[in-house]
């Protein structure tokens, strides 16, 4: 449904707690991003997974794309919308 990014395990408490994702969570051991073959596009939603879940935990939307992403590896790669626990989680009724 949503292109794919995945951080490591060390971002995980940022993203819960409501932080952009950093370049350097992408391009880490346990990060993921797609081959530049399948890059993504800067300003596209994407869904963020973590290291070691099956389920993505945030959506956000990429600054810029996933090729810079690698290339730059400083600064915030996408900017969070969405993720576990937060307002719009906790809504109990629309």
């Amino acid at each position: 449904m949503l292109p794919k990014v995945g951080i490591d395990r060390g971002a995980i408490r940022y993203l819960l707690a409501g932080a952009h994702m950093m370049c350097p969570g992408m391009t880490s051991k346990g990060g993921w991003l797609p081959a530049a073959d399948a890059a993504i596009a800067a300003e596209k939603a994407v869904a963020i997974f973590a290291e070691g879940k099956e389920h993505p935990v945030g959506i956000g939307i990429t600054k810029m794309g996933s090729n810079e992403i690698r290339k730059v590896n400083k600064g915030v790669g996408v900017e969070t919308v969405h993720y576990l626990g937060d307002d719009l989680w906790a809504i109990q009724k629309l």
